[in-house]
């Protein structure tokens, strides 16, 4: 099992944006799956720099899920950078404890890459977070639905 770091032009990138807004595009109903797209290439970032960056968890061959590390998520507090933000595990893959190891795996590589801490919001992932020593900060209402906005000191 890897989480590999996705650049500009990686074939992964149609599959993720694709899961990506099957998940989330309700919530962006500007949005189509070609934008999204272009957007997940912005969010690829620089070689050397850990955020923004985009990344697939692979199993022999297979893409499984997905995670990134963005500036900004939930733009509302700007001191409140960088974030973890759109985890997924493709349905067949789910309850093997993946979501969990791609969390704290991107957890410790921005932690070695001289990050401080981390961000993200969920709106009902809570005990999954918490167990991975995430803190909720906040709660509050974000694209129509409340949210736990958490912590995690790396």
């Amino acid at each position: 099992m890897r989480l590999r770091r996705l650049a500009r032009g990686d074939r992964a990138l149609g599959t993720l944006s694709g899961w990506q807004y099957g998940q989330w595009g309700g919530l962006h109903p500007h949005q189509k799956v070609r934008s999204w797209e272009a957007a997940l290439i912005d969010e690829c970032g620089e070689p050397g720099q850990p955020v923004p960056s985009s990344y697939v968890l692979e199993l022999d061959g297979e893409m499984l899920g997905g995670i990134q590390l963005l500036a900004y998520d939930m733009d509302l507090e700007p001191a409140w950078t960088p974030w973890l933000a759109s985890v997924f595990i493709a349905p067949q893959a789910r309850g093997q404890g993946l979501a969990s190891w791609m969390v704290a795996t991107l957890a410790e590589r921005a932690r070695s890459a001289g990050l401080e801490r981390l961000y993200l919001y969920t709106p009902n992932q809570q005990a999954l977070y918490a167990r991975l020593g995430w803190r909720e900060i906040d709660r509050r209402e974000w694209l129509g639905e409340w949210v736990s906005v958490m912590l995690r000191e790396l």
